[in-house]
């Protein structure tokens, strides 16, 4: 399979894999989860999509890259040339610089591997009439991930730094937040400690 998101100018997934996970004390993106690395589970999911796919990835991490070079998604390692530029902001402005001819990105977190291929659909194809989109767990009404945005938002993107990711223009601009309501409760769930591999719906 060929990977055609270096060329599709279609709004894409934007896949953040580049934290060191602290937390869980080794890479968990690399973990077993049922028979396969818990970024695999997120990337077969998206590859369901049909739509452009591109990995922030750890440079420095030489397995997540040879994971990578053999899947039919955009590889976009990413390596801070000093300490101040670690953070989540950071890595997601140099993911949208390298897929700025994209119409629109749903920023999707690698460490979620439960979201169900329908969700990340709707998320997507609601950026053809929203600014900002989000699904909502409608049971608890739990707003989770992932978070889509339109090109409008290129340059806001773009100019992200810290570790605070993009939650800051979701909170400037909610006005032009839509609300996707789903019965999926992976979009609520992510590993941050080993325990967590459980934690599955």
């Amino acid at each position: 399979m060929r990977d055609l998101s270096s060329t599709d100018n279609r709004p894409g997934f934007l896949v953040l894999a580049a934290g060191s996970a602290r937390r869980f004390g080794s890479n968990k993106l690399l973990t077993n989860l049922d028979d396969k690395p818990v970024i695999q589970h997120c990337l077969d999911t998206l590859l369901e999509t049909k739509h452009p796919i591109a990995v922030v990835s750890n440079a420095n991490d030489i397995l997540a890259q040879n994971l990578l070079s053999n899947a039919p998604v955009m590889n976009i390692p990413y390596r801070p040339q000093c300490d101040t530029l670690h953070g989540l902001g950071y890595s997601l402005a140099h993911g949208i610089e390298h897929t700025r001819h994209w119409n629109g990105w749903v920023i999707c977190l690698a460490d979620m591997p439960w979201i169900q291929a329908g969700t990340y659909t709707q998320t997507i194809n609601a950026l053809s009439h929203s600014a900002i989109t989000r699904p909502i767990y409608s049971p608890t009404q739990q707003i989770g991930h992932p978070v889509g945005f339109d090109s409008h938002y290129r340059d806001q993107l773009l100019a992200l730094t810290g570790d605070q990711g993009a939650i800051s223009i979701v909170s400037r601009n909610k006005s032009t937040l839509s609300l996707i309501e789903v019965e999926d409760y992976g979009i609520l769930l992510d590993i941050d400690l080993p325990s967590d591999l459980n934690r599955g719906p």
